[in-house]
């Protein structure tokens, strides 16, 4: 009788070789972007620090990189995105639409109205004939100083007919020599795809701090913000005694600037809290709100129900307002329509965050906004997460409703692109991996469309610092109908003397449409071009490469209330969560994101605190009383072909954790971590 005690099945059924070694979890989560990566790592941590054991968090992403709409791309990567998005679409078929409830095509990230220019490969040689020059010269033995003086001459011409011709050299064959170099170092270039700001004291810094998230990554402070105004590029004043020294506006509206200011903090300081050390975030927001009940801000939030007319309250000149407006709330989309405490929040943030870790209020990460759910991603793992990217749901599964016993589906598990059958208790998603005709979600949620450009160029645009952020207000260049945004990164995420600039803004038309004149206004496309200005020509910076196109990004509505994101009830079978996929929203921070991270953490895990600080994996010790953990570690060697695994059993006195390390011993990083305990 032969022994099965080594079969494995995965081996043996060859359909099976894929599949994970577990076929249930707690949580799966489908899709990288920042709503779910946050959502995952907090999840995670929350049910291994209460030692339930098995309790973890399968993640799941179409793509082959992490981080969907929030994700980064060197200039090869993107610009071999951007040519196949552009390329004739083959025939469609429908296949998928009426057999799953899953859909795949649409998941990774959509450009449309793409428009891509690079420099042409053209190499056009002006061919100019040398210039001959004639010297005749009477030779006579009376006049041997004439002649030494024409011998002179004619080297002397021949000598700069020579040095003509060497230095002739076609100027387009410069520029393809510099256009082949952009894409030699194209890996050296970090492009995101939906660029933002964070503020220095936002509610996304709090977050990195209290998950200890932000170890996996580094920021810089961008040297200075602008704004657009008089037709000029203006400097945003940090402090008082740069508001007093600026020149743009009167002394009157310096005044009126500082007096509107002292009243934003005052109303601050009467309203926040203060936080204690030692105190979440959460009962920090708890404070704020009871705070917010009664007194002079609701009296003056029933007396101004726009922020708009707030400041019409301060009788100022239309410039002191747009700077209000466009240089401090940085809300820039129907910014009429902004209400008091929105408007009273965004101004607050931006003046407590001024010069915390620099001049300008702002935070970005060294290394592109995609990091950012990378490391909730790390976290996930570091606490017990199953990460696979590549593989996707194919189909969803769940109950049939009970009309008899008024009972609801329920959601079960999902069957993955590799045919395997996984089941969970909660399931998050967006609803773009959701196909329409089996959820009827359409009334959920809506769809913003973004114009971007993407523009490499040979300098930093006059006047401005090498990295920074330029805001421009609609009606400011070519009758722009929506708020543009510009940043500009020098040395940080592209090769040395080059730069990159990105313009956003919400769409009204194509992305060529509505950005053109304005990339047009700051950059030139042909630096050996006619204009008529030729001053201002040599001036602007010379476009390398550069991309316009259109993105979609779903954004889930939120209650009447809007303090929460639970309109699907009912819609969804019971344990099925949706969230945005946008990165971005109305303001530049990530208030919206994080907020419908809390809800969907609070709605899974009632009574526990959202932003509750998380400790180092090795400070934990899993288990209870009289239970016993044990500790696995896996040492894979350069030399050796199969695993050593070694257990060890604790005690509950004892400090040793009992998570899992991969270790590797070679020179070369390992290219998966998988813990669990």
């Amino acid at each position: 009788m032969e022994d099965d005690s080594d079969y494995n099945p995965r081996i043996q059924d060859p359909t099976r070789l894929n599949w994970l070694d577990k076929d249930n979890y707690d949580v799966i989560v489908l899709g990288t972007g920042f709503v779910e990566s946050l959502i995952a790592g907090y999840f995670v941590y929350l049910y291994l620090s209460l030692s339930r054991a098995g309790k973890n968090v399968l993640h799941l992403d179409k793509n082959d990189y992490y981080g969907g709409y929030a994700s980064s791309f060197t200039l090869n990567q993107l610009d071999k995105l951007l040519t196949k998005a552009n390329e004739e679409k083959k025939e469609e078929e429908d296949l998928v639409a009426t057999v799953h409830n899953i859909n795949n095509d649409t998941v990774a990230p959509q450009f449309k109205n793409i428009k891509v220019y690079k420099k042409e490969k053209k190499q056009v040689v002006v061919v100019t004939p040398p210039t001959t020059t004639t010297t005749t010269t009477t030779t006579t033995q009376d006049n041997d100083i004439e002649k030494k003086e024409g011998e002179e001459d004619v080297k002397q011409q021949e000598e700069t007919k020579q040095e003509v011709v060497v230095e002739e050299k076609p100027k387009q064959e410069e520029q393809l020599e510099e256009e082949e170099d952009i894409f030699k170092k194209g890996r050296q270039y970090i492009i995101d795809i939906t660029p933002s700001l964070i503020y220095s004291r936002g509610p996304l810094v709090s977050l990195l701090i209290s998950s200890m998230t932000s170890k996996y990554l580094d920021f810089k402070c961008p040297e200075q913000n602008y704004l657009f105004l008089k037709d000029a590029i203006q400097k945003i004043p940090s402090t008082k005694g740069s508001i007093f020294k600026d020149s743009i506006f009167s002394l009157k509206d310096k005044r009126s600037i500082m007096k509107f200011i002292d009243s934003i903090k005052s109303i601050r300081e009467e309203n926040e809290p203060k936080q204690e050390e030692g105190e979440s975030q959460q009962q920090q927001d708890d404070e704020s709100k009871e705070k917010k009940t009664g007194g002079e801000y609701e009296e003056l939030k029933r007396k101004y129900g726009k922020f708009i007319e707030y400041i019409d309250s301060f009788a100022l000149s239309q410039h002191v307002k747009l700077f209000i407006l466009y240089g401090l709330s940085l809300i820039h989309q129907d910014i009429e329509n902004i209400t008091f405490e929105q408007g009273i929040q965004s101004v607050g943030l931006y003046i407590s965050s001024l010069l915390v870790y620099g001049p300008t209020p702002f935070l970005v990460p060294f290394y592109g906004y995609g990091e950012i759910p990378q490391a909730f991603c790390r976290l996930c793992a570091v606490f017990g997460g199953t990460y696979v990217l590549d593989r996707s749901a194919k189909d969803i599964l769940f109950t049939e409703p009970n009309d008899s016993n008024n009972q609801t589906s329920k959601y079960r598990g999902i069957t993955c692109t590799e045919g395997q059958t996984i089941t969970s208790t909660h399931f998050i998603t967006t609803p773009r991996y959701l196909n329409p005709s089996s959820f009827s979600i359409s009334n959920q949620f809506i769809t913003k469309t973004y114009s971007r450009a993407i523009c490499i160029v040979d300098k930093i645009i006059e006047g401005t610092e090498s990295y920074s952020f330029l805001t421009i207000p609609p009606g400011s260049i070519g009758g722009n109908k929506q708020t543009i945004n510009m940043n500009q990164m020098d040395k940080l995420c592209v090769p040395m003397e080059k730069t990159l600039i990105h313009f956003t803004t919400l769409a009204t038309g194509t992305a060529e449409e509505d950005l053109k004149s304005v990339v047009e206004h700051f950059l030139q496309y042909d630096s050996t071009a006619t204009t008529t200005d030729s001053k201002d020509s040599k001036k602007k910076p010379t476009i390398l490469w550069s991309a316009y196109f259109n993105i979609d990004l779903d954004y889930v509505k939120e209650s009447d209330s809007g303090s929460t994101f639970d309109n699907t009830t009912g819609l969804l079978p019971e344990g099925m969560i949706i969230c945005s996929d946008a990165p971005i929203s109305s303001t530049i921070d990530y208030q919206s994101q994080i907020s419908q991270a809390k809800f969907i953490f609070e709605k899974i895990c009632p009574g526990q605190t959202f932003l509750e600080r998380v400790p180092d994996a090795e400070d934990i010790i899993w288990g209870g009383e009289d239970t016993t953990t044990s500790t696995t570690t896996t040492t894979t060697t350069a030399n050796e072909t199969e695993p050593t695994t070694t257990a060890t059993t604790t005690n509950e006195n004892e400090t040793t954790p009992t998570a899992a390390t991969t270790t590797t011993t070679n020179n070369e990083n390992p290219t998966t971590e998988e813990h669990q305990s």
